[in-house]
């Protein structure tokens, strides 16, 4: 977390003539986090050649690993890919099980950014808890919780974090800083009462820039969705003043919700300056939703209920939450005729979610627009255990118990009162979570299943 005393010891190093592997990948690494892509990658290169030519497969691994990161960064996703997918089998024939695992996660993160189901995040789970390494394992788990957060399911990350944070505090593993930050994200959702608290530890544990990007950033956040816009804007702003110090530190999509935080605070001016300064970032795409955010607060600064509509049915990856907030946040900036219409299509994500706060802020929303406000769903029953193994939510359960009986995503909409596209949501999150090809594996599966209770 001292980029410039790593540097001063690394240009020191290759000055005193060390040409070994990993001095030129700590030089990527650290050129990275600068935002230089053309030096990480010549790093990349002569780290590469100097492990090659000591036959040291686990260096090579490590170069090829700063070469997808830079290449990522860079935008360049696709040889990215490419580059992961080479560590994953150079590692697998040399009997490297932590680079391969690593290798998998980077390419598990390509799916987060993305927006598309973490099947290479599960993959990596069970490669490392098979192999009983478990530094990799948590790291597969921090980042596969953050997936099923942010493809809204947080009950089902919290309950992945609750039980790596409880072996990485038993064996004093550093990745306890993180999982708990991503905890403290989950529980902002499904027990906001608690989330401060795993915030706060996570700073404590790890007081470095890196950290506070993410923390600041999930507090931006929380006070969004809460309606504290000008604390909002705060956060989100010490965030992106962060960030602008190591531009290659953390992909976080803060400066996109500052635009939205000034918006929303009423700050017109301001976040004109904010959203083209977030258009300048060298890697705006590298995270999916990042140019859709922008694209839709670009349409609400102008006025323009039907840019943001046409924003909003761009969204090609999976990023329900993000949707719901700036569905709200459209609506209390415009309030137009739109307003009822965002904020009931808000109310169905944060109720699937199980986000009580949100969801009840949304209905007082919805009653001053003078829009209907559905009656509160019942409490789903419990998961089987053999479901919630694999982190399935309560109503990822009620699809799945509908598709046993063979009914269309049409039907089981109409059954749960939800949109036909939430049940293709879920329908896509059980595929990945229970590991099955097809909607006909799901059906054989939910016979074999004993849920119990009433049918919904």
């Amino acid at each position: 977390a001292r980029p410039d005393i790593a540097s001063a010891l690394i240009a020191r190093a290759i000055e005193e003539g060390d040409e070994s592997a990993h001095v030129h990948v700590i030089a990527g690494r650290l050129a990275i986090s600068a935002g230089d892509v053309d030096a990480a990658l010549a790093a990349s290169r002569r780290a590469r050649a100097a492990a090659t030519a000591a036959g040291d497969a686990d260096a090579r691994c490590a170069a090829l690993d700063l070469e997808g990161r830079a290449l990522d960064y860079a935008g360049r996703r696709d040889e990215a890919v490419l580059v992961w997918a080479r560590q994953a089998e150079e590692a697998e024939a040399a009997g490297l099980t932590e680079a391969r695992i690593r290798a998998v996660v980077m390419l598990g993160k390509i799916e987060l950014f993305d927006g598309r189901p973490p099947e290479r995040l599960y993959e990596a789970r069970d490669l490392a808890r098979d192999a009983g390494a478990l530094v990799e394992q948590a790291w597969a788990e921090e980042n596969l919780a953050i997936a099923l957060i942010i493809q809204g399911d947080p009950a089902a990350g919290a309950r992945l974090l609750d039980d790596a944070i409880a072996r990485c505090r038993a064996l004093h593993l550093d990745q306890l800083a993180y999982l708990l930050a991503a905890r403290g994200g989950a529980a902002s959702l499904c027990e906001p009462d608690t989330a401060a608290a795993f915030l706060d530890e996570a700073e404590r544990l790890d007081p470095t820039p890196y950290m506070t990007i993410h923390t600041n950033g999930l507090r931006a956040d929380i006070a969004l969705r809460g309606g504290r816009y000008d604390e909002a804007v705060e956060w989100a702003g010490r965030c992106v003043e962060t960030m602008r110090s190591i531009p290659g530190g953390v992909p976080s999509d803060s400066p996109c919700w500052f635009v939205w935080a000034l918006a929303a605070a009423g700050r017109t001016q301001d976040a004109r300056r904010a959203l083209s300064d977030a258009r300048a970032m060298p890697d705006l795409a590298r995270w999916h939703g990042r140019p859709v955010q922008l694209v839709a607060v670009e349409a609400v600064l102008n006025g323009d209920e039907s840019g943001f509509d046409d924003a909003i049915a761009s969204v090609v990856g999976r990023m329900p939450l993000d949707v719901a907030l700036m569905h709200v946040l459209a609506a209390e900036i415009l309030a137009g005729p739109a307003r009822a219409r965002w904020l009931r299509e808000a109310l169905d994500v944060y109720e699937d979610a199980g986000a009580a706060q949100e969801s009840a802020r949304v209905r007082r929303l919805l009653r001053e627009a003078g829009g209907p406000v559905p009656r509160r769903r019942r409490v789903a029953a419990d998961v089987p255990d053999e479901l919630a193994r694999h982190g399935v939510t309560s109503r990822e359960a009620e699809v799945l118990r509908l598709l046993g009986d063979g009914l269309s995503n049409a039907v089981i909409a109409e059954r749960l009162y939800l949109s036909v596209r939430t049940v293709e949501t879920h329908v896509s999150s059980l595929l990945a979570k229970l590991q099955v090809e097809n909607r006909g594996q799901l059906s054989v599966l939910s016979a074999t299943t004993a849920f119990g209770g009433a049918r919904a």
